[in-house]
């Protein structure tokens, strides 16, 4: 496409795009943004997605290091959670932390505070909320400090997941869905995928993947 314009456009009402690859030493989908970095500031981002994203596998940031680039990995979490870091300090033996306001409308309780003491004190949460919480001295200190951590639930989502996505076989599911069996595909890996490609049809019943459902 033009400059300016999207390189790539999926649209459908079943399957927006398909990609496969049987390399195992290539990427399915390189995106490479040319204007990533102009006069040391991000510009445009490589790839944007609106709503949610299911991978199998690991997430892996390469950070830039001069000439080289070091791998780091995305943590995971049982549910959809929001970690809020910080320093503070004691006053008369007490610091209420407010947590900044941008995130505590997107946070829910129950909250869980984690206070490391970074000074001889010993502490503990008096209170606590999705607004901030407070930490009291217990050995009859004025003074110290300490580092923390809120860890909360998203307010602004909820914890339910695509239930066909958890199948071990969704791939091959959705593989039979685009590539059906009557044209000779039973294996998703095998020439034969593109060999026998031909568009996804509209499914008859929501979420229909298997090749009986979508005739």
């Amino acid at each position: 496409m033009a400059a300016g314009q999207a390189g790539m456009v999926g649209a459908g009402s079943y399957l927006g795009s398909f990609i496969t690859n049987e390399s195992p030493d290539a990427a399915t989908l390189y995106a490479i943004s040319k204007s990533r970095v102009i006069d040391g500031n991000k510009t445009a981002p490589s790839a944007y997605f609106s709503g949610d994203v299911y991978t199998v596998g690991k997430e892996v940031t390469l950070l830039e290091n001069g000439s080289s680039r070091t791998p780091a990995y995305s943590v995971v979490s049982s549910g959809p959670d929001i970690m809020i870091t910080g320093s503070g300090t004691l006053s008369g033996g007490r610091a209420t932390v407010t947590l900044d306001s941008r995130y505590t409308s997107l946070i829910k309780e129950p909250v869980r505070v984690i206070v490391t003491p970074t000074s001889p004190v010993q502490v503990y949460v008096s209170s606590k909320s999705a607004s901030g919480f407070t930490v009291e001295a217990m050995d009859g200190r004025t003074t110290g400090s300490f580092d923390w951590m809120v860890v909360a639930k998203r307010a602004d989502v909820n914890e339910q997941v695509v239930q066909e996505f958890l199948s071990s076989e969704y791939e091959k599911q959705l593989a039979g869905a685009v590539f059906p069996r009557d044209k000779g595909f039973t294996d998703w890996s095998s020439p034969a995928f593109m060999n026998s490609f031909r568009p996804a049809p509209t499914p008859k019943s929501a979420g229909a993947l298997y090749n009986e459902e979508l005739r």
